[in-house]
């Protein structure tokens, strides 16, 4: 089913799409931790005040990682999921579920040991970052798209709408307490947080798109 699995991949157990299971767990986990743990929750594993270059260890990089998956209010929390929402549904049926649950965990890590060596300590909380990567990763994964080996029009209507829907999500001003807009991304250009997940998304997209559409083109 073309509205399931993309027909521009090749198809087996570890890139089908099970039904968006990879999205759907996401979206209820972030909304589940806020729900029954409330705010801080992440504090129990770490102290987010440490400066990041004094030391490089395991217990600071995963408590980057739980960072992401920790929010301040509901409002915080759904904008999100929302958010992630968009994306997920999106990548999930054109990367799997296995290879979306990778690029979540990937990114999570990633973004956050960013974040945290950019301004020095570990005092952020929020999957916004994660969604930047993702938002990054989108538009590449869109452009490499276009290639005639990947050139699909049911990818490129979705990744359209998905795409503008991105930029939408850019143009917000806060989202922790109140929501208004600018006419540019104004998010991703005044949240460090944010910039380090774009950034992150960027490096692992080429990373992953070049090799693709290399042996794409190979296999016609």
């Amino acid at each position: 089913m073309k509205f399931i699995d993309s027909p521009k991949k090749y198809l087996t157990w570890y890139s089908r799409n099970y039904f968006y299971v990879t999205t759907i767990a996401v979206v209820l986990t972030n909304i589940l931790l806020y729900g029954l743990l409330g705010a801080n929750w992440e504090d129990a594993y770490g102290n987010d005040s440490v400066s990041w270059e004094n030391s490089f260890d395991f217990g600071r990089i995963w408590r980057c990682f739980l960072n992401d998956f920790a929010h301040g209010t509901w409002q915080h929390v759904l904008l999100n999921m929302l958010c992630f929402l968009v994306v997920g549904l999106y990548l999930e049926r054109k990367t799997g579920s296995l290879g979306l649950l990778g690029l979540v965990l990937s990114f999570a890590v990633l973004q956050g040991c960013v974040c945290a060596a950019a301004r020095g300590n570990m005092y952020f909380r929020g999957f916004s970052g994660v969604n930047y990567a993702f938002y990054a990763y989108v538009l590449i994964d869109y452009l490499f798209s276009l290639t005639k080996p990947r050139r699909n029009k049911t990818d490129l209507i979705f990744g359209g709408i998905v795409l503008a829907l991105i930029y939408l999500a850019m143009c917000f001003k806060g989202g922790t307490s109140a929501v208004s807009f600018a006419p540019y991304p104004y998010d991703l250009l005044h949240n460090l947080g944010h910039g380090a997940g774009f950034f992150t998304g960027t490096i692992v997209a080429f990373l992953v798109q070049i090799p693709l559409t290399l042996a794409r083109r190979k296999a016609v």
